[in-house]
């Protein structure tokens, strides 16, 4: 008697369990800064939201340029290698984010007493901002470990500590003490800061962390992560272009519209977030047997289009409850975030799916072709801004961040699918033959 089906409910009970335990961790999190935003949105100013926005888009620039990659190399590289071998990457990984720091910091120091080129922020803010970047890289590579070991408790200990830690701060600083978007930006800072600081230690000690240089282990993360780097630089210009373009053309006080649209976003990416956590790690374990397994890669086909066909309906779920959220949650000066909101949630739907096929890219380390793409999709974006904003005011630099997200998944999807042959169509073909099987019955 075949235990398959009952092995493949299994499968999927676990699935679903370890879903829906990442989606209460993440909507947990996620929903104590949207929960605080009816506070936020009557305590601080537009240009306060405007000047958060930035402070965002120079952590993600600053996390980029310190991490190069790292979850994504030990995502592709983890079931290759013993554990002593990938502890010792890991070192490596390590002491190369704490060196990028100091350079960065030292440059960033070195600009600014030079020229003042803070953009609307003081020094003192950008060096917060880089401390919380490398905190923010260390606690992402510890819960890397997390999805990949499935070690759930511990991530979630980890993904809700911080954001109560965040929560408790910024009702401390902004609505006891009154202070503005520096309370809100002090409190991320102390939030990442400390459970940063505690993934930190957690890693040194159970992995055996150490000061080290090895050469060809640097070599090869370097081989894999800088290809990666345009990739990571042009979803950041997808992600920040938005925001800085109202900033310079418009005023913060747009900004800061944007950045409260751009909050209520995180309601539907929490939602992905939880998705692709249980996705990823299915997705790498079983890319390296689909290589010599034919089966294995029609099992992989048929949950990548479960997966986009989640991206879906959520994203038509979130377009239908918008506007019902922001009169809610939101403060009515900043009703007219709404109209940027729905360009956003078009974008970030179009981004599932790039997420599904940039993993077919990683695995066959395709990484330049993902740097080309995201690349060619922010200059695009770049370009798209200034016809739609001439044609269409404000709202059309949301139009072309929500364009640019289209183009930058049909350029992923069509190079997944030459780099890496899978039977896509193998579904469609199985529901073909049932149908032709069921008409000669008749």
């Amino acid at each position: 008697m075949s235990t398959e089906p009952t092995t493949t409910i299994f499968r999927w009970n676990k699935n679903l369990r370890n879903i829906l335990i990442y989606f209460f961790s993440s909507g947990f999190s996620r929903s104590i800064p949207f929960f605080l935003l009816p506070l936020l949105t009557r305590v601080l100013s537009p240009t306060d939201f405007g000047i958060l926005g930035l402070t965002t888009v120079f952590a993600g620039l600053a996390l980029r340029f310190i991490t190069f990659n790292a979850p994504g190399y030990i995502f592709a590289h983890y079931f290759k290698y013993s554990k002593e071998e990938m502890n010792h990457r890991l070192s490596v990984v390590l002491n190369l984010s704490v060196y990028m720091a100091i350079i960065l910091t030292l440059v960033v120091s070195l600009i600014y007493l030079f020229k003042d080129a803070g953009y609307y922020l003081p020094l003192w803010t950008l060096l917060l901002i880089i401390t919380i970047a490398y905190t923010q890289d260390m606690l992402n590579i510890a819960q890397t470990i997390n999805q990949i070991e499935t070690r759930i408790a511990r991530y979630v200990t980890y993904e809700i500590l911080t954001a109560l830690l965040i929560g408790g701060l910024v009702v401390l600083l902004v609505i006891v003490l009154g202070m503005k978007w520096e309370g809100r930006f002090l409190a991320g800072f102390g939030g990442y800061g400390l459970i940063g600081g505690a993934a930190l230690i957690y890693l040194i000690r159970s992995r055996a962390i150490t000061v080290t240089y090895d050469s060809a282990t640097l070599k090869d993360y370097l081989r894999f992560s800088l290809p990666a780097v345009p990739h990571t630089m042009g979803l950041w210009a997808l992600n920040s272009i938005a925001r800085l373009f109202l900033v310079k053309y418009v005023s913060l006080e747009e900004a800061g519209y944007f950045q409260v649209a751009f909050q209520l976003l995180m309601v539907l990416a929490l939602f992905y977030d939880a998705l692709f956590k249980v996705w990823n790690p299915y997705f790498y374990r079983h890319a390296a047997l689909a290589d010599e397994d034919e089966q294995v890669k029609i099992k992989v086909v048929q949950y990548s289009y479960a997966v986009m066909a989640f991206v879906v309906v959520l994203a038509l779920c979130y377009l239908a409850v918008a506007q019902i959220i922001i009169r809610i949650f939101v403060y009515e000066k900043y009703a007219r975030s709404g109209e940027y909101l729905f360009w956003l949630i078009l974008g970030l739907g179009a981004f599932g799916f790039t997420r599904v096929f940039a993993g077919y890219l990683y695995h066959t380390r395709k990484t330049v072709l993902l740097g080309m793409i995201a690349l060619v999709s922010a200059v695009i974006n770049v370009a798209l801004a200034f016809i739609l904003f001439n044609s269409n005011g404000p709202i059309g630099v949301a139009q072309a961040t929500s364009l640019s997200f289209l183009i930058l998944t049909i350029m992923t999807i069509y190079f997944a699918v030459r780099v890496y042959p899978m039977p896509w169509l193998h579904p469609l073909r199985k529901n073909t033959h049932s149908i032709e099987r069921e008409t000669n019955g008749t």
